[in-house]
């Protein structure tokens, strides 16, 4: 098993979280804020997917929502770097201070060592999909219009995990 970097964004995301804005009674509502902005950078991914296997004689600035197509290539780099920074600022951190809301701390330890092998897969997807995404774009553009890149299923399983903890917030009534 592929080890993961001691200078790793995921940890440092959570030590900023924690060192610095520590949770209040708002961390359920954190748990899904987090959950939509895992969403929205693969809504992200599929605006730039659709653009790019659209004819470029049909293509137009509205295709894309978070971005304009000069700036395309910037914005399908930071999409791993932004999906481990949010698992580690918002989506655990958030899951872990439920105990502010009330939940036992043996569940919430229970529920995370459960997600922890998914999580600590996505952390290793998106360190590779970063090695990846620092060669030629035009590769990844490929990859993405014939359905070979891995962006939207490191998407997916981030999704998956955000899903998973809205849904242990909603087991315990919040």
């Amino acid at each position: 098993m592929k080890q993961i970097p001691k200078n790793d964004s995921f940890l440092d995301a959570m030590r900023m979280r924690l060192t610095n804005v520590p949770f209040t009674l708002i961390s359920a509502h954190r748990v899904k804020e987090g959950r939509y902005n895992l969403d929205y950078e693969r809504g992200v991914l599929d605006d730039i997917t659709n653009y790019l296997s659209t004819p470029q004689r049909q293509r137009h600035r509205g295709m894309l929502s978070s971005c304009v197509p000069e700036d395309m290539h910037v914005r399908l780099r930071t999409v791993p770097q932004n999906i481990v920074y949010e698992l580690g600022y918002n989506v655990i951190p958030a899951t872990q201070a439920l105990t502010l809301h009330g939940v036992p701390k043996v569940e919430i330890v229970g529920f995370l060592f459960s997600i922890k092998p998914n999580v600590q897969q996505v952390r290793r997807d998106c360190e590779r999909a970063r090695q990846m995404l620092k060669g030629p774009i035009s590769q990844e553009y490929q990859r993405l219009k014939n359905g070979s890149s891995i962006l939207p299923q490191l998407c997916a399983d981030a999704s998956v995990i955000g899903d998973a903890c809205c849904n242990f917030c909603s087991t315990q009534g919040l």
